[in-house]
């Protein structure tokens, strides 16, 4: 709240006042608002042309200060149909006091009754000792409430789905059944061989699998012994790391090499929780290099198509949003081309090897963030397996990070036993790694993921934050340790952010503040201004969640102030976009503010240094699912000249793909997923 609100007296009215506010949705476009509100909602166009305007620079708007509640919910309805989101805030007022007579009822804090109290101050209808009741309890009934509501509406859900689901097979089963009648009775329907269809196809599985068993039984039996009469390996090999580490582990099951954990293997075992991936999907065929069907563009054509389209309609979309960009948002090319005759204008652009290998790492990396760990693997599988990978170092050591990160979303609801069998495997495939460095980057990384999965125990991912620092002892350059050693804090308050709100979750209030002020230890010993900013950006959260938003926002005001010590444009917009990211902040009046600074820097740079800072803000909004700014920005960035042809190329293909993946999380987020879906189909023929 600013100061102004905050020193207002409260307004003196007979009824209750409340203001009015609107906000655009996630992916909505303002041009849909616009008609909507004035075809649906019927509003007049003066006023719809004035809300258009102030939405187009900022996401959020107040159409209505101190109006009653019938003004305020004919609102909601109108605005409501124009596409916007409608929040109505009550308003602090003042109202006469109103005497009367009192009849001796008391409203019970516990049940919200009015009752008569007797001397011991019992409820009568719920047995309660009125005075007894403290905030803890109050608490924890409205959490068992809204856990009961989360918990019946699931359970509808899952009734739901699952007539929709019996029908669905009836209908499939009535549908087949009826086809094979009509074959037979036109004589289309011909008899099947020994191996033909699904049975027949199971009829081969089974016999290579009965021929490879009695292959191994003679084997073993030749060697005399049968493999699984021979001791487990893997916890003689784990005999040697640190003893804290393994008593850490044992939080998360039976140690390696018992019969609980035999059925797992990792990340890279076969038949895990996870699933095995589907052979008729187009991305995992794309990946294997046998897509069937039409192809879509590749990463070197939708670059190309960039180009053509930002040459034609120049930067004036970007400077209309932007208030103007100076001499680089000049028209530089006729009348438009768009979509496909963009697409087939376009000659293919040369896109650095090594840019495309590094796409495809990052892309594998948000298919196991968004639950598809199948798909992930088959991505990280061909990316390995590509003869190129050798003669590009920094892809190579991406595309080992994306299998170690693959690898540790796969734990998700993983049994104990299980859990932790995985977890050793994952410590071996990080051990393998060709050098310190790399090996401390990946265990941060690991760690990271890991606090994110509700079904893991928070000593799970301080296994990982234990093995990066011994890595990081290791390392010999000391500009390269500095780095480490702030990644490793930032992944470490991630964590500690992630325990703190599975805490305040479960009611813990007194391990959710003791967790918080771990996190404020880290702040204060950070070991650099851009490890400490997001460090602030997270600590934002943490005060949020605590119920302590004037702190929070002091937070958020640290971390933007060391952001705007860059001199450099191209890295305050970094700044800004990873601060905006880990607070979630990308609409905050505070973060808006900062952003409005940043453009002044943004418009007296030229060439790269314009062309990263015009990226980085297209990503941050992105990020925050505001679709339209995400691409004036884009375009913006995509329109600036003076750029080697091989750097246009190598930005312009991290932009596309990184805006793409950034938009199909939130839409995931969003439950949108089949909209999610088309993205990463068009995204997977870009760099697979």
């Amino acid at each position: 709240m600013s100061q102004t609100a905050a020193e207002s007296p409260p307004t003196e009215s007979a009824v209750p006042l409340f203001d009015v506010m609107v906000r655009i949705p996630s992916g909505a476009r303002l041009e849909d608002i616009e008609r909507r509100a004035k075809e649906d909602a019927g509003l007049p166009e003066d006023r719809v042309e004035k809300l258009i305007n102030v939405l187009r620079s900022v996401p959020e708007a107040k159409i209505g200060s101190g109006v009653p509640r019938e003004r305020a919910d004919k609102a909601k309805e109108q605005f409501t149909k124009a596409g916007l989101h409608v929040e109505i805030i009550p308003q602090l007022s003042l109202q006469a006091l109103v005497t009367g007579t009192f009849d001796n009822r008391f409203v019970c804090p516990a049940c919200n009754t009015r009752v008569v109290l007797p001397e011991n101050r019992q409820c009568p209808n719920c047995g309660v000792f009125v005075d007894k009741v403290t905030d803890e309890f109050l608490l924890k009934r409205k959490i068992m409430e809204q856990e009961r509501a989360r918990l019946e509406f699931q359970t509808a859900k899952d009734a739901k789905l699952s007539e929709q689901r019996t029908k669905q097979s009836v209908e499939a089963a009535i549908r087949d059944r009826i086809r094979k009648e009509l074959e037979e009775e036109y004589g289309l329907r011909s008899k099947p061989g020994l191996f033909a269809g699904r049975a027949g196809l199971v009829r081969a599985v089974t016999g290579l699998v009965l021929l490879g068993g009695a292959f191994l039984v003679g084997t073993a039996t030749s060697q005399g012994g049968l493999p699984w009469s021979k001791k487990s390996q893997t916890a003689t090999a784990a005999a040697g790391n640190p003893a804290s580490v393994d008593k850490m582990l044992d939080s998360m099951g039976p140690p390696a090499g018992s019969t609980e954990a035999a059925a797992a293997a990792g990340g890279n075992s076969a038949g895990t929780a996870s699933g095995d991936p589907d052979i008729n999907d187009p991305l995992i065929q794309a990946a294997g290099g046998k897509r069937i069907g039409a192809k879509g563009l590749s990463i070197e054509e939708a670059v190309g198509a960039a180009q053509v389209l930002a040459k034609s309609v120049g930067n004036t979309t970007a400077e209309r949003a932007l208030n103007g960009s100076g001499a680089s948002g000049q028209r530089t090319g006729g009348a438009g081309a768009s979509g496909p005759e963009a697409a087939a204008a376009a000659a293919p652009a040369a896109v650095p090897k090594q840019a495309k290998l590094t796409l495809a790492a990052d892309f594998a990396v948000q298919l196991a963030e968004l639950g598809q760990v199948p798909r992930a693997r088959e991505v990280v599988k061909s990316l390995l397996a590509r003869p190129d990978l050798a003669a590009e170092p920094g892809a190579a050591a991406a595309a080992r990070a994306a299998q170690v990160e693959v690898q540790a979303w796969s734990m998700q609801s993983l049994p104990s036993g299980q859990a932790r069998q995985a977890a050793e495997s994952l410590k071996g495939n990080i051990a393998a790694l060709p050098d310190a460095a790399e090996r401390a980057r990946a265990s941060i990384r690991a760690g990271v993921v890991l606090s994110r999965l509700p079904s893991m125990p928070a000593a799970a991912s301080r296994v990982f934050f234990t093995l990066a620092g011994e890595e990081l002892k290791a390392v010999s350059d000391a500009g390269q340790r500095a780095t480490l050693a702030g990644l490793m804090a930032v992944g470490m308050g991630e964590a500690l952010l992630a325990e703190a709100r599975e805490h305040a979750r479960t009611g813990f209030w007194n391990r959710a503040q003791a967790t918080a002020a771990q996190a404020d230890a880290i702040v204060a010993q950070a070991p650099d201004a851009y490890s400490q900013a997001r460090l602030f950006a997270m600590q934002y959260q943490l005060r949020k969640l605590l119920g302590q938003p004037e702190a929070a926002v002091q937070s958020l005001d640290g971390a933007i102030s060391l952001a705007a010590r860059n001199k450099s444009p191209a890295d305050h917009a970094a700044w800004l976009r990873h601060i905006a990211q880990l607070s979630q902040t990308a609409s905050h009046e505070r973060m808006t503010a900062a952003l409005a600074a940043l453009q002044a820097q943004v418009d007296s740079a030229n060439g790269m240094e314009r062309a990263q800072a015009l990226v980085h803000l297209s990503l941050l909004f992105a990020d925050a699912g505001l679709g339209q700014r995400s691409e004036q920005y884009r375009n913006a960035a995509l329109a600036v000249p003076g750029l080697s042809p091989a750097d246009a190329a190598g930005l312009q293909a991290g932009l596309i793909v990184q805006n793409e993946l950034a938009m199909a999380r939130a839409l995931h987020a969003s439950g949108l997923y089949a909209e999610s879906e088309a993205i990463l189909q068009r995204v997977g023929s870009y760099v697979l």
